[in-house]
């Protein structure tokens, strides 16, 4: 198998090319992980969690139309976009088809 031109400069992952160490060290937390253990601190009003649920409802009341949104989304799910559908007459017999068949493809 001959190599394209554009990947001659590449090379095949081995011992003496090893691959890089990237990504998240093992045992690190993640992102999600760190938020919930910070948004279960309890505070005077209850935790974390329940004053940005306030702040939010805060918001919304106020007439912030993205804090409206994302608490739309939170109560009843967020919206699926509605697809229209296109209903095409289907002919009464197979002449019919034939018909409008050629007809198309004399035009």
């Amino acid at each position: 198998m001959s190599e394209r031109p554009q990947n001659k400069h590449l090379k095949h992952f081995g011992p003496d090319n090893p691959p890089p160490g990237t990504g998240r060290p093992k045992g690190s937390k993640n992102r999600s992980t760190i938020l919930r253990k910070w948004a279960d601190v309890k505070s005077a009003n209850g935790t974390m969690e329940d004053e940005a649920a306030i702040a939010l409802i805060k918001k919304a009341t106020q007439g912030d139309v993205m804090a409206i949104d994302k608490l739309f989304d939170a109560l009843y799910g967020k919206l699926t976009e509605k697809s229209e559908t296109v209903v095409r007459e289907i002919p009464d017999s197979r002449s019919e088809m034939i018909e409008r068949f050629i007809k198309r493809k004399t035009k």
